[in-house]
């Protein structure tokens, strides 16, 4: 009877040869685990950012146009509770580092600081060349948009356990931008005619009927014949962003005017009415800001001899 053994050296050979292989394939094995680990560690990292930028892009959104807080200032370092501690507030919420920047972007019309960036003390941020353009403005219809742009480091979020093999995370940043359109308008002008009792040509008296959106409904007494030019003022007319000296005017009339209808003051030819009859006549004034915006406000101006007019005070609306 015969048996048959395996040789034992060649057995020990065999799991030599195993062991090796083991060995060397390890190593691998744990690059890839770290590194499935770590990459989706920095996906997550990136679905957070970006939405950080949508939050900061809303917030931005509903700022008012002008005020104390307002897009000029919603991310200026002095204004409290800024745009960036309050992306930051939500950052650390979510258990991760502040951001190394954030910068707003706007193009409302009338607002100062279309530009406003703040960064971490020794963060230098040199790609906001690449980001493009906003989308176009269209100020008379009230179409604005903000951008918000949040850059956060990798380390800090990532643990950076490839740098041995080459893949470094320090000094890397994820950055991801939000635009959305302003919600805040633009506040339309405020169109206000008044007379300045001061400015009245000798003969003429004028009272005030009644008071509407802060403009009176004028009756003019003329205590003289042939004509009379009365002067109407604008200069109370006043908008929220647009200084008063940069607002447009453009006045009409029902009765003959002279000189420029497109000025603060605007001039009518009056004509003494005869035998007990009245004139009416309307007074229409346009008042643009700088962005577009129109408001226009029409008055009665009712002309008649001074004789019949009860006079009662002219509501002091100029300036």
């Amino acid at each position: 009877m015969q048996v048959w053994r395996g040789s034992t050296a060649q057995s020990r050979q065999r799991r030599g040869i195993i062991t090796i292989e083991v060995l060397a394939v390890m190593p691998c094995l744990l690059i890839f685990a770290v590194s499935l680990a770590e990459f989706s560690m920095a996906l997550r990292l990136n679905h957070k950012v970006a939405f950080s930028s949508r939050f900061g892009a809303k917030l931005a959104s509903e700022q008012p146009r002008f005020g104390t807080t307002s897009l000029a200032t919603c991310n200026q370092s002095q204004t409290v509770d800024n745009l960036k501690a309050r992306i930051d507030r939500w950052l650390v919420g979510s258990n991760l580092t502040p951001s190394a920047a954030v910068l707003l972007e706007h193009n409302a019309c009338g607002v100062d600081a279309p530009l406003q960036l703040q960064s971490a003390a020794g963060v230098q941020i040199d790609d906001l060349q690449e980001l493009p353009a906003l989308p176009v403005a269209q100020p008379e219809l009230n179409v604005a948009y903000v951008r918000v742009t949040v850059w956060l480091p990798v380390v800090g979020n990532v643990p950076n356990a490839l740098k041995t093999f080459g893949l470094d995370w320090q000094g890397a940043l994820l950055r991801h931008s939000t635009v959305f359109r302003l919600e805040s308008d633009n506040a339309f002008p405020e169109p206000v005619i008044s007379v300045m009792e001061d400015s009245l040509p000798e003969g003429v008296t004028v009272a005030a009927v009644s008071q509407d959106s802060g403009a009176a409904q004028f009756q003019v007494g003329l205590h003289r014949s042939g004509r009379t030019t009365l002067t109407m003022t604008a200069a109370a007319s006043h908008d929220r962003e647009t200084p008063r000296q940069q607002l447009k005017y453009r006045w009409t009339s029902t009765g003959r005017s002279v000189g420029n209808a497109n000025g603060r003051e605007f001039r009518m030819v009056l004509d003494r009415p005869t035998n007990g009859s009245r004139q009416l006549l309307q007074v229409g004034l346009d008042v643009t800001d700088d962005c577009g915006c129109s408001s226009r406000l029409e008055i009665p101006v009712e002309v008649l001899a001074g004789d019949d007019l009860p006079l009662t005070p002219i509501p002091e609306t100029g300036n």
